[in-house]
C-alpha cells in the first residue's frame, strides 16, 4: 500500500479478515501513521516496524516500535564532527582536507569556522530528522548556517529535481558558508545531492546523511 486510503484499507483488511489480535505494519512512517490510526479505531494492537517518527506512537497507546526516533538518527554524526573539530584545534588530529581553511590550517579555529547547513526531503521521517540533527549541533555549540532572513530552516529537495535545480539549492548554501551538509532525504535524491557537492565543488568538511530507502 502506497497512500493513506491504500494502507488505511489494507490494514482493516488484514486483521477482520483473519480475525486477527494484532497486526503489523510496512514500510514509511507517514503510512505507518493511518495504519496506526486505524488499528487504534479497531482496538488492535499494532507493531510499527518501520516508523521512526515519534507522530506515529505519540498519538495513541497500541503503538509499539523497535526503532529509534527520527530525531536521534544523525546526532551521533554532528557529534563526532564536533568532537573531530576540536581535536584539530588542540593539535591532536590532522586538519580537514579543505585548501585554506581554518581546519586545514592547524590555527586553532576549527571549531569556530564550522557552519552546519541542511537539505531536506518532504516527508515526516526526513523533517524530524533534520530538526534532530539542529539541535544536536546547537547542543554542541556548533553554528548552523542562516540566510539572510536569519533563518537556518532546510532548503528543500525532492527526487523530481533536475541537476541544475539541485545544483543552484547547493550554491545558495555555499554562499552562506556551509561546510557541513547535512542530507535529510532518501536514497535517490540524498544521492542526487551528493553527485551535486561534486559538481558544484561546494568545499565541505563532512557530508552527512541518513540516506534512507523508501
Amino acid at each position: 500500500a502506497s497512500s493513506k486510503e491504500q494502507v488505511t484499507n489494507s490494514t482493516a483488511n488484514a486483521y477482520r479478515s483473519t480475525e486477527a489480535d494484532f497486526a503489523i505494519a510496512g514500510y514509511s512512517s507517514a503510512l505507518t501513521l493511518y495504519a496506526a490510526q486505524q488499528s487504534y479505531a479497531d482496538g488492535k494492537l499494532l507493531l510499527a516496524a518501520g516508523a521512526a517518527s515519534q507522530g506515529v506512537y505519540s498519538q495513541n497507546n497500541l503503538t509499539f516500535g523497535f526503532l529509534p526516533p527520527a530525531t536521534r538518527y544523525l546526532t551521533l554524526s554532528i557529534n563526532f564532527v564536533a568532537e573531530a573539530a576540536k581535536l584539530i584545534d588542540a593539535g591532536q588530529k590532522e586538519g580537514s582536507a579543505v585548501p585554506r581553511s581554518s581546519c586545514a590550517s592547524g590555527n586553532g579555529t576549527c571549531f569556530q569556522s564550522i557552519k552546519v547547513g541542511f537539505v531536506q526531503e518532504s516527508a515526516s521521517f526526513t523533517a524530524e530528522s533534520c530538526a534532530g540533527a539542529a539541535d544536536a549541533a546547537r547542543a554542541s555549540g556548533l553554528s548552523l548556517a542562516v540566510d539572510a532572513d536569519g533563518s537556518a530552516a532546510p532548503l528543500l529537495v525532492s527526487p523530481q529535481m533536475d541537476e541544475a535545480q539541485i545544483d543552484e539549492t547547493l550554491r545558495t548554501l555555499d554562499d552562506i558558508g556551509v561546510n557541513v551538509l547535512v542530507v535529510c532525504a532518501y536514497a535517490p535524491t540524498a544521492i542526487a545531492v551528493v553527485m551535486g557537492t561534486n559538481r558544484t565543488r561546494m568545499p565541505l568538511y563532512a557530508t552527512l546523511t541518513q540516506v534512507t530507502i523508501d
